[in-house]
């Protein structure tokens, strides 16, 4: 069967692979990196009375206890969780099926190596997704663990805005799981925009068992908006991130109910039970218009506060359209007569925006010496679209979630590329190389082709007849290997920058149906001894 990642997936936050924790110490508003430097203190003679006391009152706020593991709470761990949790509607708020919130090292067993130092919290238990022939059933099968949120060492070294946003991500999955996984509800699925997708394994045969995944639509744009902390494909990894990442952003992205209307409306309703954290922001009205039109007011009275919260809303999502349009708006704007404070605002702001011109107008700032670009890199957001960032960082990463599948008759191959919104900012065409050969074949691959992009939403799907050298036939029963890679071409200066190769494993079986033939309804299996609320 193909090589999947997330077979067993867990609910973890945030797996951010795209720096490797370089610039994780960031809120989205902050300007300047900060050292990830935790404050020294002597501790007070009562400190453990104060301790026992703030475990006391937030299981009696919230229903759930401060448990340690290998790592002991500290006092100043809990109040900020508490303020995390103080801004959360009372159905977040002692969930049955959880109980206790641990407090650990860093997340253990899950086969992430170094990067496990870097992910800041987790959901469980994990589940598998099984479609059992008999009865044609598509099950979820949860592991036979309690539920529990863990809390990593990473979290705490996160600033207030970043770490709320965290938290409530993380309560996002714990109401999604307590209540039977509404992000498995075809209501969700529709809304979403994910679809299941069959797995052969290599032995297939007719009649038997196998695994399923859900797989995001890559001629969709917007997917549920992400923090600055996220990769840009994140809510596109599966229907859980998705529904997580729209219940932060439900309670930090003041205009959501703009760009989302439909998960806005879901959450409003089935979630937060009407409570609202933002006024109405002119839903009615389309985003772009809205966003423009704001943009320029903001730019024109000299609000780059507000200026840059209205780019930073557009740049959590792409919308080539929208962007340009800002871009454009952000060109008209001299900074000649500009502060060089004024100047490295305006910089920020054209960082938030991924159309080329927006590089253009920073480029620009800097030759024109209205600021220089160290001071800009010390902003996060810069620094991920900057030169280096990308192109030492994120283009030589492999691409994800590769999936083989035929549809319409067909051979397809979709994944993730999470560096292509920022590819389309520096101005880099992309061409993505596949070759097939046969497992155990030393002659070599009998299938290749190459697709060329400029941008896109990070979601690429190839029709690989289409794009093959030479007509091909796949053996039917022959496990395959199937290798692709990235090359990302500078359109000004031609330079070349190539990704990793990745690749999977797969038998093409002529008689196997990659998609139900009707829309199925997915069924939670819980482990015997569990209780949960959602069963």
């Amino acid at each position: 069967m193909p090589k999947i990642l997330n077979a067993k997936i867990h609910l973890v936050l945030f797996l951010t692979f795209t720096f490797l924790g370089a610039f994780l110490s960031l809120s989205d508003g902050e300007e300047v990196a900060t050292p990830k430097v935790r404050k020294y203190y002597e501790a007070p003679a009562d400190y453990p009375e104060r301790l026992q006391q703030a475990r006391e009152n937030f299981a009696r706020k919230y229903g759930y206890q401060l448990a340690d593991l290998d790592k002991g709470w500290k006092l100043d761990e809990m109040e900020k969780l508490d303020r995390a949790f103080s801004k959360l509607p009372s159905e977040f708020f002692f969930l049955s099926g959880f109980k206790n919130f641990y407090r650990v090292s860093e997340i253990k067993g899950r086969n992430l190596g170094a990067l496990a130092e870097e992910v800041p919290a987790g959901v469980f238990p994990s589940y598998n997704t099984v479609y059992r022939d008999e009865g044609g059933l598509y099950n979820v099968v949860l592991n036979n663990e309690d539920p529990k949120v863990e809390f990593f060492n990473a979290l705490f070294y996160e600033d207030e805005s970043h770490f709320e946003n965290i938290v409530h991500h993380e309560m996002g999955h714990a109401f999604d799981l307590e209540n039977g996984f509404l992000s498995f509800s075809n209501e969700w699925l529709g809304i979403s925009n994910f679809r299941v997708l069959h797995l052969p394994p290599l032995d297939a045969v007719k009649g038997s068992d196998f695994l399923y995944t859900l797989i995001n639509d890559p001629t969709v744009d917007v997917y549920a908006p992400t923090s600055s902390r996220h990769i840009s494909t994140y809510s596109r990894t599966s229907p859980q991130e998705d529904f997580a990442n729209s219940v932060a952003a439900f309670i930090h992205y003041p205009f959501f109910q703009s760009t989302h209307p439909r998960r806005y409306a879901y959450l409003k309703e089935k979630v937060f039970k009407g409570k609202e954290y933002f006024p109405k922001d002119s839903a009615e009205n389309l985003w772009e218009e809205l966003a423009t039109k704001l943009f320029k007011t903001a730019l024109d009275s000299g609000d780059w506060k507000g200026a840059k919260k209205i780019a930073r809303e557009a740049g959590r999502s792409y919308n080539p359209g929208l962007q340009t349009g800002l871009a454009s708006v952000l060109s008209l704007v001299s900074a000649d007569g500009a502060g060089q404070n004024d100047a490295l605002q305006l910089g920020v702001i054209s960082c938030y925006l991924y159309a080329p011109e927006a590089l253009k107008f920073r480029i620009n700032l800097i030759r024109k010496r209205r600021t220089d670009s160290e001071s800009l890199l010390k902003n996060e957001r810069c620094a991920r679209m900057g030169r280096d960032g990308f192109e030492k960082l994120l283009a030589p990463r492999p691409l994800e979630s590769l999936f083989f599948y035929r549809e319409k008759g067909k051979d397809r191959l979709q994944f993730l590329d999470s560096a292509a919104a920022i590819a389309w900012a520096r101005d880099f065409e992309t061409v993505y190389s596949w070759k097939i050969s046969y497992e155990g074949d030393d002659t070599g691959a009998f299938a290749a082709g190459k697709l060329s992009a400029r941008g896109g939403n990070g979601s690429v799907k190839i029709d690989l007849e289409k794009t093959a050298n030479q007509p091909y036939e796949i053996e039917p029963g022959r496990p395959v290997v199937l290798e692709l890679m990235a090359e990302r071409i500078n359109r000004r200066n031609f330079k070349r920058i190539k990704s990793a190769s990745q690749g999977i494993r797969f038998v093409a079986s002529s008689w196997f149906e990659y998609f139900p033939k009707e829309e199925p309804s997915l069924r939670i299996v819980y482990p015997i001894r569990k209780a949960y609320k959602g069963k």
